[in-house]
């Protein structure tokens, strides 16, 4: 249950950012990304991964963007300047992210597309998919298969009636089958 803002037909939050624990969780202090709620939907962050080889390293997407940390989060870089969904880690080389970008369609903002990076978010390459970058898909969600980390699948959503179609590539996000 949420309130309807400003004339929006869905539910409205708004983020301060990325916080951090060091004691467990008893206590969360804020990080380098912060954002006041006047900033509204650009202080949304969907999603913070850790490095599990250098816990110190981390990247945050949302609304804003996708950001990357190398000093456990005093500070930040934004690396992509767009509207993310989702970043996902390869589940064998942790060095390789997969992430999903969106198009809102009543601010006609953003563009559906995936990247891939090889370096834990430093920097990021877009990948050709065949996925209509606006007019149809509004957002992406990723998952990377356990059993042969290079089929990498994608959900597309449209804007109105749900499911735009299924992506999938065999080899590490190069070629992608719809």
């Amino acid at each position: 249950f949420g309130l309807f803002l400003n004339g929006r037909k869905r539910n409205t939050h708004y983020g301060l950012g990325v916080y951090k624990t060091t004691d467990g969780g008893a206590n969360w202090s804020p990080t380098g990304l912060s954002f006041q709620l006047s900033q509204g939907d650009a202080s949304l962050i969907r999603k913070v991964l850790v490095n599990p080889a250098n816990s110190s390293e981390l990247v945050a997407c949302g609304v804003s963007g996708m950001y990357h940390s190398t000093n456990a989060g005093t500070n930040w870089t934004k690396v992509v300047d767009s509207l993310f969904w989702d970043v996902v880690m390869d589940p064998v080389s942790n060095n390789i992210l997969y992430a999903a970008t969106g198009w809102v369609a009543n601010a006609n903002d953003g563009g559906a597309a995936i990247y891939k990076s090889t370096n834990f978010g430093a920097s990021w390459t877009l990948l050709t998919t065949g996925i209509p970058v606006t007019g149809s898909v509004q957002r992406i969600r990723l998952g990377v298969a356990q059993s042969d980390h290079n089929y990498v699948y994608a959900i597309a959503v449209d804007g109105s009636s749900g499911l735009y179609g299924i992506y999938k590539s065999t080899n590490a996000g190069a070629n992608w089958t719809y």
